[in-house]
């Protein structure tokens, strides 16, 4: 077992294109679930206690089988809760001026 939330990149079971799997597997489902024509997926939080759920179980096995989950307001949250709470920025400080150049 290993962890996924609250885990460094560099650490994450990663795919072929170096993506963390995570990311790949909660996207798919949002695009299976046709979430892209629903109004403010990352807007509107998906239900707490579910979100805490499927985050413990995914924590538990990484091979966590996403298609139970139907509701694309808790598979959103659950991607930006990733995001969230990586232990360092995704836009780094050591890239800040060539963040500041391609804004």
């Amino acid at each position: 077992m290993s962890k996924v939330f609250g885990v460094s990149l560099e650490n994450q079971k990663l795919n072929s294109e170096n993506v963390p799997v995570i990311i790949v597997k909660l996207i798919s489902r949002l695009k299976e679930l046709d979430a892209q024509n629903i109004e403010g997926i990352f807007r509107i939080p998906g239900n707490h206690m579910q979100i805490e759920l499927l985050k413990k179980e995914i924590d538990e096995d990484e091979n966590y089988d996403f298609s139970i989950y139907n509701d694309v307001y808790v598979i959103a949250s659950l991607l930006k809760q990733f995001f969230r709470e990586l232990p360092e920025s995704i836009l780094t400080d050591s890239l800040f001026e060539e963040w500041n150049k391609a804004g």
